[in-house]
């Protein structure tokens, strides 16, 4: 059976087998490790808009979502909420049996490729969102694609959290990884607009047409992000942190500026 007729069917509510447990010892460490291996991989992290966050409506949760291109992705997502939103993360991971640890900073879980597992976290999501204090981080794809894959089709489970929530924000994320002139990759972080939305869908608009337009909706942001970044426009991105240069980059920077003090 496929989870979408498991939602359809409307089964009742029950628990994932691990549901989060935020303790902030474990939030302080991992903020400070996560911290320190972004910089140790990444030269940069810059956000764009992120004053859009502001937008939404403070008395309702957030559905934050976002595009999923690799293992980075949790983690920046994690600090994204941490350091810059100020809200609790949850998010729903697989095999968090491996990693039980991870529940103490907001994951539950969620088994791979069982229907039944997937409604229990949704339906687990939904008692998160009761709360406007919590922000759910999911990735609607589904898996993991490169960055430009296209086109983007969502599974149902963001509509299917809206139709059931009391309201909530609908935050759209659009990150990259580029090489740009450093030795390292640095992160681009564009923050959407917030959708907020409030009550069922209009009864004109299924589940099938929202799904839709929130497809079409982050396409376009994800392609604007591309366009801009191929075209070296940098323009509104802000620095969250910068690491140092390498040895290499450092060489290469003062033994320029050595050279030419020779040729001046």
């Amino acid at each position: 059976m496929k989870i979408t007729e498991i939602i359809d069917n409307e089964l009742p509510k029950s628990e994932p087998l691990i549901k989060t447990h935020l303790q902030p010892f474990w939030l302080a460490v991992f903020n400070y490790a996560f911290t320190k291996m972004v910089k140790k991989g990444f030269y940069s992290l810059k956000i764009k808009n992120a004053e859009n966050y502001n937008l939404r409506d403070p008395n309702k949760s957030n559905i934050i979502y976002a595009n999923h291109c690799c293992w980075w992705d949790g983690i920046i997502g994690y600090l994204l909420c941490n350091k810059i939103f100020k809200t609790n993360m949850h998010m729903m991971i697989e095999e968090l049996r491996r990693f039980p640890l991870l529940s103490k900073i907001g994951a539950f879980s969620v088994e791979k490729d069982s229907p039944q597992s997937a409604v229990k976290a949704l339906n687990y999501s939904l008692e998160v969102l009761e709360n406007p204090e919590n922000s759910l981080w999911i990735f609607p794809q589904g898996s993991v694609n490169p960055p430009d894959y296209r086109p983007i089709k969502f599974a149902s489970g963001i509509s299917y959290l809206y139709k059931k929530s009391n309201g909530v924000n609908l935050i759209p994320i659009a990150h990259r990884y580029n090489f740009i002139r450093e030795d390292r990759p640095e992160i681009f972080i564009e923050i959407g607009k917030p959708v907020i939305l409030d009550g069922d869908l209009p009864e004109n608009i299924n589940r099938k047409k929202f799904t839709q337009f929130l497809e079409d909706n982050f396409t376009n942001l994800l392609d604007k992000q591309r366009e801009n970044i191929c075209q070296g426009n940098m323009e509104g991105y802000e620095l969250f942190f910068q690491s140092r240069l390498c040895l290499a980059k450092l060489i290469e920077k003062h033994f320029t500026w050595f050279v030419r003090t020779f040729n001046a």
